[in-house]
């Protein structure tokens, strides 16, 4: 995830010993029967035939733009699959951000303590004032897992192994650059539950690579 520095942002936090329960788990494929074109016979004749000419209405196709995800309803209250969902919520919006500059809910949801959620949002700021933009770059998340609450507040930690699909980042001069997508285990989401709904304190990658 070269777009956001996802490498080498680390943030240490004294992790509970107590064993992580499994809550989540996403995975799915969608695929289309291919359609056979129509095939049809013509009877010769000895009498000449006239065909009408028929024309075809050009059709023009709309530019797709890039699905907000939907936001889970178990992040309507606060449970360890709350903070689960509002973890996998917060990651599958890293790819929107980027391919539409809408950035009303990420920044709705970061606190001021996430360094690596402000350094996202200054990214996509930068590459959408020059009429930048990315296509592709989709999140699939391959396991989930949650505890807390922790100490006196309504702290969780979420651990998240994600899936990145290759994107495109577009420049506003129109040049184009290929990144590469990946599989990125153990991130690790501090999560809080307030009145205004959750929020996420900070985000470790867990990998130096």
């Amino acid at each position: 995830m070269t777009r956001g520095s996802w490498r080498g942002r680390r943030r240490h936090w004294s992790v509970p010993t107590a064993a992580l329960a499994l809550v989540l788990l996403v995975a799915g494929c969608d695929g289309g029967e291919p359609v056979e074109p129509p095939t049809s016979a013509t009877e010769s004749s000895d009498e000449p035939t006239t065909e009408e000419p028929t024309t075809e209405e050009p059709t023009t196709e709309e530019p797709t733009e890039f699905p907000s995800p939907e936001r889970p309803a178990a992040m309507d209250e606060e449970s360890l699959e709350g903070a689960v969902a509002a973890g996998t919520y917060f990651m599958q919006l890293y790819p929107y951000v980027f391919a539409t500059g809408d950035l009303s809910v990420w920044d709705e949801m970061r606190t001021e303590e996430c360094s690596f959620c402000a350094d996202i949002s200054s990214k996509v700021e930068t590459l959408h004032a020059d009429d930048g933009s990315t296509t592709g770059g989709e999140i699939a998340i391959l396991n989930s897992s949650g505890g807390g609450p922790y100490g006196e507040g309504h702290h969780y930690l979420v651990q998240l192994d994600i899936s990145e699909e290759p994107s495109v980042r577009i420049s506003g001069d129109g040049s184009r650059e290929e990144v590469v997508g990946g599989d990125y285990p153990e991130i690790l989401i501090s999560v809080l539950y307030t009145s205004d709904g959750w929020r996420i304190e900070g985000l470790n990658t867990g990998s130096d690579q």
